[in-house]
Order: C-alpha cells, then sequence, then structure tokens
C-alpha cells in the first residue's frame, strides 16, 4: 500500500543519508585526524587499538556510500559485526566516545520501533482487512448458491408438477401472459425496478396455473427420462443412477404419491456425495431402533402376561361364582326347617 512505500521511502532515505555521513566521518578522514581523537582522550587506553582496528578495515566498512549504507543496514537488523566478526560497536564508542553509542541507539530505537513496527502494523492491518473481504465474498457466494439452488429446484419442481417439458412449460408461460397481461406487465416493472430474486422466483412460479401438488411413479419416471430434468438434477448435484428406487426413496410416508413438501424436502437432502457420516448416523439409529423395538417387545411380554394372570383370576372368580349361584339354587324355597 502507500504507507508501506513510504515507509521503505523513509528508510532508505535514513540508510542513505548516514552512509554520507559515516563515509565522509570515517572512511575518508585522515589518519592524523583520527589519531588526533585518541591524544584528546588518553586516559582511555583501548582507543588506540580500536582506532587501528577502524583504519585497517574502514575500506571494507566504509570506502565508498554504497559500503557504510551496506554497513548501516546490517548493524540496524542484524549483528553490526566488523570484518573479522568482532563487534563493530565498542570501537566506535572507544574511538568517538559517547556521542557516537547514543546516535546509534537512538536510530536503532526510531528505525526499529518506528518504521518496522508501522510496516509490520500495515501489513497486518492488511490481512485482516482482506480476510473481511473474503469472508464478505464467501458470503455472497453463498447467497448467490442458495439462490441458483432455488431456481434450479423451482425448475424441477414445476416440470415433475406439470408433467411437462422445459419447451412444454414455455409455451405454457407464453399462452399465460396472453390470458393474463396484467401479472406480466406487473413484473415487468418488478424487474425494470431492480426486483429481489425472491420475487422473481415467485413471478415464475406464477407463470403456471396448472401445477399438481401429487405426482403419481407414472409421471415421475416419464420426467427422468427427459434431458432437462437429467440436467437440472446434475446441476443440483443429486444422482439419478438409480430412478426406479428414487420415487421410493422421496416418499417418506410410503402412500405410493410425491407431494411437493416430500420432493422439496427429500432432493435438497440427496444433494452432495453420501458420506461417513451419513452412513453412521443410519447405523446408529437403526440401533436405537432396535433398542426401543426390543424394549417395547419386554414390555409386550410383560403386559401379556399380566394380561394372562387377570384372566386366570377373572376365570376362577368365575368358577366360585358359579358354585355359589348352584348353592343358592339348592337350598328349599320355604326357608330353613328347624
Amino acid at each position: 500500500s502507500r504507507t508501506v512505500f513510504w515507509a521503505f521511502i523513509v528508510l532508505n532515505i535514513v540508510l542513505f543519508t548516514l552512509g554520507v555521513l559515516l563515509t565522509q566521518l570515517i572512511g575518508h578522514e585522515e589518519d592524523e585526524t583520527l589519531e588526533s581523537l585518541c591524544s584528546q582522550r588518553a586516559a582511555n587506553s583501548t582507543c588506540h587499538q580500536s582506532l587501528a582496528h577502524l583504519i585497517k578495515h574502514r575500506e571494507e566498512l566504509f570506502g565508498n556510500t554504497i559500503r557504510s549504507v551496506f554497513t548501516t543496514f546490517r548493524c540496524l537488523t542484524d549483528d553490526c559485526s566488523s570484518v573479522d566478526g568482532t563487534p563493530l560497536v565498542p570501537y566506535l564508542y572507544d574511538t568517538y566516545g559517547v556521542h557516537m553509542v547514543l546516535a546509534y541507539i537512538t536510530i536503532v530505537l526510531v528505525v526499529t520501533f518506528g518504521l518496522f513496527n508501522l510496516v509490520m502494523a500495515v501489513f497486518i492491518e492488511t490481512t485482516i482487512e482482506n480476510a473481511k473481504h473474503d469472508e464478505a465474498r464467501r458470503r455472497e457466494l453463498r447467497t448467490n448458491e442458495h439462490i441458483r439452488v432455488a431456481r434450479k429446484l423451482q425448475e424441477v419442481i414445476i416440470m415433475l408438477c406439470t408433467g411437462q417439458s422445459a419447451e412444454e412449460a414455455a409455451i405454457a408461460k407464453y399462452r399465460s401472459r396472453i390470458n393474463n397481461p396484467f401479472r406480466w406487465f406487473r413484473g415487468l416493472c418488478r424487474r425494470l425496478r431492480g426486483g429481489s430474486d425472491t420475487a422473481a422466483l415467485e413471478e415464475s412460479a406464477n407463470g403456471h396455473s396448472e401445477l399438481s401438488l401429487k405426482i403419481m411413479p407414472d409421471t415421475f419416471y416419464k420426467m427422468l427420462q427427459l434431458p432437462e430434468v437429467i440436467e437440472l438434477l446434475d446441476d443440483l448435484d443429486i444422482s439419478y443412477q438409480s430412478r426406479r428406487s428414487l420415487f421410493d426413496v422421496l416418499d417418506a410416508n410410503c402412500d405410493g404419491v410425491l407431494e411437493v413438501t416430500e420432493l422439496v424436502e427429500g432432493l435438497l437432502r440427496l444433494r452432495g456425495a453420501a458420506e461417513k457420516g451419513d452412513t453412521i448416523a443410519t447405523l446408529l439409529a437403526a440401533r436405537s431402533i432396535q433398542k426401543s423395538i426390543k424394549a417395547m417387545e419386554l414390555l409386550s411380554l410383560q403386559q401379556q402376561s399380566s394380561i394372562y394372570s387377570l384372566r386366570a383370576a377373572q376365570q376362577r372368580m368365575e368358577s366360585q361364582l358359579h358354585k355359589l349361584a348352584t348353592g343358592i339354587t339348592g337350598l328349599p324355597r320355604g326357608g330353613v326347617q328347624r
């Protein structure tokens, strides 16, 4: 972005400026001038050793502007070492004093915590913005996919419910427009105003007035032979190899007739390839049903045993009542004689 570009420009300007200064200060400076620095700081015994090291390697480190820029870049990003691998900052401190070290620390802080952090912040912000745009684009693609599936599914349902091919449906729709021009004009005005896709789907469905809410097997199998229906099923990612069993799969209540709700729910569930989770879910559901059936069977046996016990008790009571009735009948009618 523009911020990153200008950050790199500022970094190059800083490197070039420091390279020019170091070239003039160290690379092109006379040896006598450099030795005078140590003579002014006679108390520092390591000044002459550090100065000798700088004079020995100053051509490789600060011989020209390009070498000075490269040395400065290494000091800002890497180890800031001399040609022989020893640290360069102690040599500069022994020769030029604390002012050189303070300048070095200040420049490192400004570049590291200023320019580099600015570049990283811009990169992170750009990444977050791109992630937001990608999420919005994926959401838009999902919405468009839902609209596409709704349109394809509507075409399949209309063809199956009307029992007409695409050409026959187009002719019927054209006749419907002629017979009812006001509806067509209203739909045209809605499209010109930029109506929603849902309104367009409703308008398309309103053009078919002879929709059957129930689909017979013969009509279903006949429509599956049409290339238009096969192409629509392919667009919906619905496998149609087993056409004879497709009707039985969609017929949820097994009444031999497909309703629109069964057709819509079944086709939506048939979209895509069969996954392992579907098989496992079916197996777990079958096991759960099996356990429920076994529990019902056990409960039924218990109830049957209870019924048998009640029936035996009823028979015993009937036998006792019969004996009691027989005894009462055998008594003399005049009462008991004394």
